[in-house]
């Protein structure tokens, strides 16, 4: 297929084999080369060749350095592949890579955007809006460390480019910062360049010889901030040039941090949140600014974000609080308990709690006189005080050390997710003795059946009890036709019930939980849903998910969508439910594979029975359905992504199963820019129930990517075929930072790809109409 130019790099091509050469020129624009990668690549673009080829590939003298597990090519052989197979097989080479882009969507922004310039300098592309992006990232970035990581990058990837567009511009400029980043030759423009390059912020040449200084004023109102004239302001802001160039603003909302960029002329107006008093600037040359508005007596005032209760003792550390939220602009109002005892009304804003001993023991003596509790939830500030009975950790917010900074964005995060009216629930005395029984480790099976049937008579008041019971015969055994729902109660030994308390407490840290899944794993996690039933097959923990309207999709894409009834799989398909269909023949049955790619089963990158089963395409994924449903004579399949995401959000638009921001420690994914936790694994499912979803359905914003019926861009075909068009993944992953947990967010995969951050639940519904 490869006809290679004319070039230096000719005469060490020659000798190689055909099929390693072509494999190279389709691989041209990619950076990083892995095992899984080549591998995923190889049989998706030469279906009918075999592992051999990666390994000789792997050893070829197209390979510039190889480690282990990643290889680097020889950009100066591979060019000249690429450019010839891009010009006799455009078409091919596109979708060559479009894989390669689907194949790398987890590497670094940097290493995607090489691939980009190779591409570009394969196929003459054009590299304006490339070369922007890098300008733009430049201009974000405040940190010495990261500006030099920049220039490292630009300085060993700007030769890959052709002559020509090294010779533009805004390349040139690209050099310049590198060299200045890097300590080399400072840039030096004379006063012509100087007066040409005025698009470009002048603080990207720190070394210019010509340097005009301004200083603009500021006025910030509700609503809007001005660039106005300095002697029309007091606020004033000197500038390192007379350029325009974009100031970032950045402010505290409703629904937390956002921002925007105002353009440094004189009157120019940004737009931001009505109720904010406080912005900050900053400065492209790194420096940054807080700006305050002036207090008005004709301004409205503004309303309070949450209602804190306290105790007269409590005062004082109430407006301590107070303070420490408000210079985050974060606004509570204050109420004394014993004051306002009859004032219950909390339907407009969250309401807290403040816990402390002697809110603690207030309520101990006041829920035996009168079978009170305490509203909203609790703000909890010391470690020793036990919350109320029948509370649990969703009920509570632990801010044990007002100065640590971690705990208090921590509780912030939690604060954001308040919904409005949130309360904790009220149960009559009978009902709340009867709970207080369920949570005491020592009550005996017996007696929790005696519970549970004196429960049902009083009406269970318990949230979300009863979300299993419906009408309809989904779900049912396909023996016995009773519900397939689990008991509320369960016997578990000691050692599994001390874990699983565990799991429930949201103070338990994610490495344990990881821990915690693995020691499930050795005793044989007894969890309803996670492993077989006494038949061998898949033992399945539908969840109702109730018919009706939804908020669907996100930005001028979202829309209100009505769907029917239907069932899910509380958790992802296991490690150990998906070896029960390679067990039983899934992959030599025919039955199974109408319309689909069947490939050789691969073991799971990790192979704990009660992980979420990886390393499986989603042509596996369906073929694993058709069995399941063909053993319990039920409609199962794939869910739709319409499906997928009501069950993740319920229908109030969220963001996240649990509200509208990412809180750390709900989801296995990785949290490290958010200064949390990275496990770099899967885990077993369950182990974030804090996370679960308006329905109570687990995992769905973290551990694995999960197939959907639809095609990505084409989503009203669900049906299976060999196309090899994309799919759709929905949920991110353990690999993933948390804006890719996105109820809402879309991602998607070739079928054919086995990845192992990727996996797949089930749905039970009647057939598609």
């Amino acid at each position: 297929m490869v006809d290679t130019a004319n070039s230096s790099a000719q005469e060490n091509l020659d000798p190689l084999p055909e099929d390693i050469l072509e494999l190279a020129a389709l691989l041209a624009p990619a950076v990083h080369i892995d095992s899984t990668f080549l591998r995923n690549f190889r049989s998706g673009v030469l279906p009918f060749t075999d592992t051999g080829l990666e390994a000789r590939f792997w050893h070829s003298e197209l390979v510039a350095s190889r480690s282990s597990s990643v290889i680097t090519l020889d950009w100066e052989q591979i060019e000249v592949l690429g450019k010839a197979a891009f010009k006799g097989y455009p078409e091919r080479f596109q979708e060559c890579w479009q894989i390669i882009q689907e194949l790398h969507r987890h590497l670094p922004g940097n290493l995607r955007l090489q691939e980009a310039l190779r591409y570009a300098a394969i196929t003459e592309a054009p590299i304006d809006e490339m070369v922007a992006s890098i300008h733009n990232t430049l201009s974000e970035l405040t940190d010495v460390e990261q500006r030099r990581s920049l220039g490292r990058w630009l300085k060993s990837t700007l030769p890959e480019l052709p002559d020509a567009d090294l010779d533009t511009r805004p390349v040139q400029w690209l050099a310049a910062v590198a060299r200045a980043e890097l300590g080399d030759s400072p840039a030096q423009f004379s006063q012509q360049e100087y007066d040409g390059s005025k698009d470009i912020p002048d603080w990207l040449f720190p070394e210019r010889k010509i340097r005009p200084k301004q200083t603009i004023g500021l006025q910030l109102t509700p609503g809007v901030l001005s660039i106005v004239e300095p002697s029309q302001s007091e606020a004033l802001l000197p500038l390192e040039s007379a350029n325009p160039t974009l100031l970032r603003v950045t402010w505290e909302s409703m629904n937390g941090k956002t921002g925007g960029w105002l353009q440094t002329g004189p009157g120019n107006q940004l737009a931001i949140d009505e109720q904010c008093r406080n912005v900050e600037i900053l400065v492209p040359d790194g420096r940054r600014f807080h700006l305050w508005a002036k207090r008005q007596d004709d301004l409205p005032e503004v309303k309070s974000q949450y209602v804190l209760l306290h105790l007269p003792e409590d005062r004082e550390l109430a407006e301590t609080l107070q303070g420490l939220l408000q210079e985050r602009e974060i606004s509570l109002e204050l109420r004394e308990e014993t004051a306002n005892r009859t004032r219950r009304d909390f339907s407009d804003r969250p309401v807290i709690c403040l816990w402390t001993r002697t809110a603690a023991g207030y309520w101990q003596d006041l829920s035996t006189e009168k079978a009170a509790s305490p509203s909203g939830v609790l703000l909890r500030t010391d470690s020793a005080v036990s919350l109320p009975q029948g509370a649990g950790a969703a009920d509570a917010i632990d801010l044990l050390d007002l100065q640590n900074a971690d705990s208090l964005e921590q509780a912030i995060s939690r604060l954001r997710g308040l919904q409005p009216g949130e309360q904790k629930p009220r149960y009559s005395p009978e009902v709340r003795k009867l709970l207080d029984e369920i949570n005491n480790p020592a009550t005996e099976p017996r007696r929790r059946l005696e519970i549970g049937d004196r429960l049902a008579e009083l009406g269970d008041p318990r949230p979300g009890v009863g979300v299993y019971e419906a009408d309809s015969n989904l779900g049912a055994d396909s023996e016995s036709g009773k519900p397939t729902e689990f008991e509320a109660t369960h016997d578990y030994s000691s050692e599994v019930q001390s874990l699983l308390d565990e799991i429930n407490t949201i103070e338990t840290p994610p490495k344990r939980r990881l821990a915690i899944g693995d020691e499930l794993a050795k005793l044989g996690d007894p969890r309803p849903g996670i492993g077989l039933d006494e038949r061998g097959l898949p033992d399945i923990d539908w969840v109702e998910i109730p018919a009706g309207p939804f908020i669907y999709g996100e930005g001028r894409e979202q829309q209100e969508i009505d769907l029917k009834s239907f069932m899910i799989s509380r958790y992802p398909i296991t490690h150990l439910q998906f070896q029960a269909f390679i067990d039983a023949g899934g992959y030599k049955d025919k039955r199974w594979w109408k319309d689909l790619k069947k490939p050789k089963p691969e073991k799971s990158r990790w192979d704990q029975p009660n992980r979420p089963r990886t390393d499986m395409d989603w042509y596996e994924a369906v073929a694993f359905t058709r069995w399941l449903a063909a053993q319990l004579n039920q409609p199962i399949r794939l869910p739709t992504e319409q499906e997928w995401e009501k069950a993740a959000r319920g229908t109030d638009g969220r963001a996240f199963p649990w509200g509208d921001e990412y809180i750390n420690g709900t989801a296995n994914v990785d949290e490290s820019s958010n200064k949390g936790d990275y496990l770099e694994q899967t885990t077993a499912v369950g182990l974030y129930p804090q996370g679960q979803s308006p329905f109570n359905v687990m995992d769905m914003a973290s551990n694995v990517w999960e197939w959907c019926l639809n095609k990505y861009d084409h989503p009203e075909q669900i049906e299976p075929d060999t196309t090899g068009d994309s799919r759709v993944l929905r949920g991110g992953s353990w690999f993933n930072n948390p804006e890719f947990a996105r109820a809402a967010f879309r991602g998607r995969l070739n079928p054919f790809v086995r990845d192992d951050d990727c996996g797949f639940r089930v749905v039970l519904s009647a057939p598609i109409s």
